[in-house]
């Protein structure tokens, strides 16, 4: 498949954690949008950068490679794949910079750098990265004490102005779409008019829209169960189903009516996380010279988490 200069790449950047997955299909859905096969294709990301998937193919492979994600788009003038981790990929922002794309854009979604901390720990937990029995302090205060720890990099991937500047540095700023998580959560309907006008596609498909929540962090009561579930669901989306379309639509069916069956099956009770008063003004402290940098490099007079 050739790389066709009519069609427009729309690129999610991230940040991991704060909607990505729910944003992709809501944009998915219009019907002028053709989104990949599999959201996260990580095709773009730095080798050295870690990747929760097995990547078949990668930008080494050729910009072909990357096309063959959208074979079944036919004529969809807007094209769409979601890596929240291409926000921090310090290669990837040129990568796609220097491609033979006529034209980019791209959406960042940024959510209050906390309670993301919180669901990354809760996320760290459900997939096993965690140990059931480790506490919130103490999985904040490996990072405090060791940097970007193995474990996750949630704490310091919350300061999103350290890796914003290399997009703003190379993409029109008209062509970058920053939104708040807590804003997509509150009021989808009105964030996605908006982001349909930027990008070019009809808003009134909107209107009537039916907005749900996916990939949402939660408790599991099998974490066997959940591991070979989204392998599965991880292993039907493969580039050997890149050519089966027919395939592709009874997959996603699948998915679409079994997801809520599976979560009625293994859905347990998400842990409260209560966060010790000196551990919270701890975060506060870290994370507070980031409203300014974000109000700066955004160009926004008074940054807050509902922009």
């Amino acid at each position: 498949m050739q790389v066709d200069r009519e069609f427009c790449y729309i690129f999610i950047g991230g940040a991991a954690k704060a909607g990505t997955t729910s944003l992709f299909q809501y944009l998915s859905d219009h019907p002028e949008v053709c989104g990949t096969i599999i959201k996260e294709t990580g095709f773009f990301l730095d080798d050295d950068l870690p990747f929760p998937y097995p990547r078949k193919i990668n930008y080494k492979d050729g910009i072909h490679e990357f096309c063959n994600y959208f074979f079944d788009c036919k004529n969809a003038e807007f094209r769409l794949e979601a890596t929240p981790t291409y926000l921090y990929s310090p290669g990837t922002p040129e990568r796609i910079f220097n491609s033979s794309f006529s034209r980019i854009k791209w959406i960042f979604i940024l959510r209050e750098p906390i309670s993301r901390l919180v669901s990354c720990y809760r996320f760290f937990k459900q997939i096993g990265k965690l140990q059931k029995d480790a506490s919130f302090r103490r999985y904040v205060e490996k990072q405090f004490e060791f940097g970007e720890w193995v474990g996750s990099k949630c704490l310091v991937t919350g300061r999103y102005s350290k890796y914003l500047p290399k997009f703003l540095d190379l993409f029109s700023r008209k062509d970058i779409q920053i939104i708040g998580f807590e804003q997509l959560n509150q009021k989808p309907s009105e964030v996605l008019k908006v982001i349909s006008k930027n990008i070019g596609i009809d808003p009134s498909f909107y209107d009537t829209y039916e907005f749900q929540i996916l990939n949402p962090t939660i408790a599991v009561k099998r974490r066997w169960l959940h591991n070979l579930y989204v392998g599965i669901s991880r292993r039907f989306s493969q580039r050997y189903f890149l050519n089966n379309p027919e395939i592709r639509t009874i997959i996603t069916t699948l998915r679409k009516f079994g997801e809520p069956a599976y979560l009625r099956i293994n859905q347990g009770q998400n842990e409260v996380v209560e966060i010790p008063d000196d551990l919270l003004n701890r975060l506060e402290e870290y994370y507070l010279p980031e409203k300014k940098a974000l109000s700066q490099l955004l160009s926004i007079e008074k940054f807050n988490w509902d922009f």
